[in-house]
């Protein structure tokens, strides 16, 4: 398995886009929105990190609010490698990778209905911190 994880500068050099686009391309539409809310596309925008594992998961991480110690995170898995351990495995890295980027903490949000995201993130140690509507907030402290 072939694995890229590195500081978005890189990004054209590592071919990652267009691995993560791949990743992309293979969820449903509402997928796609859930990923990206204000388009439901993926675009090459600049962020703090990313990590994918090629044609089947990637991770990418934002600064939250302009704030860079803390890490908006946008995760997706191609439906076919699902329930494989491969949100754990990107998140395990990110954690690490999190250290020498000076991030701080995490931040993840889900749909109210996404039961798969909302367990993904606590059992790999996020909490709670908000409870709207349609959403859940939760964080992760490094």
């Amino acid at each position: 398995m072939k694995y890229y994880s590195f500081l978005m500068e890189s990004i054209d050099k590592d071919n990652s886009y267009n691995d993560a686009l791949k990743v992309f391309n293979t969820l449903s539409d509402k997928e796609k929105w859930l990923v990206c809310p204000k388009s439901g596309k993926l675009k090459n925008v600049p962020a703090l990190y990313r990590h994918v594992i090629k044609d089947k998961a990637f991770i990418d991480l934002y600064p939250y609010n302009g704030n860079k110690e803390i890490g908006f995170i946008i995760l997706a898995v191609n439906p076919k490698y699902r329930n494989q351990g491969l949100t754990k495995q990107l998140l395990n890295q990110t954690k690490k990778d999190c250290k020498t980027l000076g991030v701080r903490k995490l931040r993840w949000r889900c749909e109210s209905d996404n039961e798969a995201s909302l367990k993904s993130a606590l059992s790999n140690g996020f909490k709670i911190t908000a409870k709207g509507k349609s959403y859940y907030s939760l964080e992760f402290k490094i």
